[in-house]
């Protein structure tokens, strides 16, 4: 599929799942990024065509619409947030990725009572920076209830580093939250029990 035909399915399609459908099968994966950073076959840019206002599957009049179309590619929201982090760490501005990481891992999933890829991205960030510990204490303290492999491409790994890093209410004298927190990830049996790690 050609990035001219790809610009024409954007701009016809009403359809978030059939638009994300079309284009998942329609493109290679080893070659999907090369192909969307290319120019038209004309030369222009498809970001300088695109326009908000016009195109129904780009148009989202609100944060809703854009949770939606997020959650169809949860591996790049996984990379946009490490991206903040790294970002703000390379270039000694650690304020810079506080508000875009909390709003990111409140907005992202549908409630915060899921766990997502981007929850130990977050809490690393609590560490590194005192002045987000604070707005962790909400994220911390709704418990996990809900786990969806669609939402995130969440790993065993995953789950064990936020269970960790939930320990960080140690620092806030916070014991009991912080025991449950590290007692989960002591306590959770391994990939393939008896072997070392």
């Amino acid at each position: 599929m050609s990035l001219d035909r790809i610009l024409q399915e954007i701009t016809t399609t009403t359809n978030l799942n059939t638009l994300h459908q079309t284009l998942e099968t329609s493109l290679p994966k080893e070659s999907r990024d090369t192909l969307l950073s290319s120019p038209l076959a004309s030369g222009q840019d498809p970001l300088k065509i695109l326009d908000l206002t016009q195109n129904n599957c780009i148009s989202c009049s609100s944060t809703e619409r854009y949770q939606d179309f997020a959650r169809l590619a949860p591996e790049r929201v996984t990379a946009l947030a490490k991206g903040i982090y790294r970002y703000g760490l390379s270039n000694g501005r650690v304020f810079s990725f506080s508000l875009p990481l909390f709003n990111l891992v409140t907005r992202y999933p549908p409630d915060t009572s899921y766990v997502t890829t981007i929850h130990p991205v977050f809490l690393q960030a609590a560490l590194s920076l005192a002045s987000l510990v604070l707005p962790a204490l909400p994220i911390l303290a709704t418990p996990i209830a809900n786990v969806s492999t669609l939402l995130s491409d969440l790993t065993y790994n995953d789950n064990l580093v936020d269970h960790y890093l939930g320990g960080v209410l140690a620092m806030l004298k916070r014991w009991a939250e912080a025991e449950e927190y590290l007692e989960i990830c002591v306590t959770v049996p391994g990939s393939a029990p008896g072997t070392p790690a």
